[in-house]
């Protein structure tokens, strides 16, 4: 099942949604939190290459411009700062891809993978997507317009022999479109 067909995710904008939670991310001010809803700009993160690491962009809460993220490895928390991408541990996170689609980040100054945790914060836990389902995030590519907020359709592909069925939730209104290259019996 495929849930983002991208090999490299740098240069696009994404919605992080959290796996266990279904709460998407957002910059709110210089912290990370989760909130219910995907709409706004402050929703939107970017992945900058740095050698084999990923520095995190955060669009402002309703301002022009981005910051980026970083760990507060005394707080096990994140903040978000004006500086620009760079090569510091604290500003550098692992992103891996998992079997099913779904995505982890890992601080790499301290080995801790970004969860949502209970109060809707954004924080760093020990234990990873295996042991703890709310380090798992969901990428939802933005339209190449950076300014848009209008999400591509979430998409699923089921693939046998011969048929491919794409399964098209949009949620605006409410509908489920399925495609299919010919009839499924």
């Amino acid at each position: 099942m495929e849930l983002f067909k991208r090999k490299d995710i740098t240069g696009f904008w994404f919605r992080l949604k959290n796996v266990a939670t279904n709460l998407y991310m957002r910059a709110n001010g210089n912290g990370i939190e989760t909130v219910s809803y995907r709409s706004g700009d402050d929703k939107q993160f970017r992945f900058i290459k740095q050698g084999k690491y990923y520095n995190i962009i955060a669009k402002k809460t309703g301002e022009a411009g981005t910051k980026i993220m970083s760990t507060v490895a005394s707080q096990i928390k994140l903040k978000l700062t004006n500086a620009s991408s760079k090569n510091n541990s604290d500003d550098q996170y692992d992103i891996k891809r998992l079997s099913d689609g779904n995505y982890y980040i890992k601080d790499i100054s301290t080995g801790k993978f970004l969860q949502n945790n209970s109060t809707n914060a954004v924080t760093l836990s020990g234990n990873g997507p295996r042991a703890n389902k709310r380090t798992k995030w969901r990428f939802i590519e933005v339209e190449a317009i950076e300014n848009s907020n209008n999400e591509k359709d979430d998409m699923d592909v089921f693939e046998n022999n011969t048929t491919t069925v794409s399964i098209l939730n949009n949620s605006i209104d409410d509908a489920l479109n399925i495609k299919s290259k010919k009839y499924i019996e």
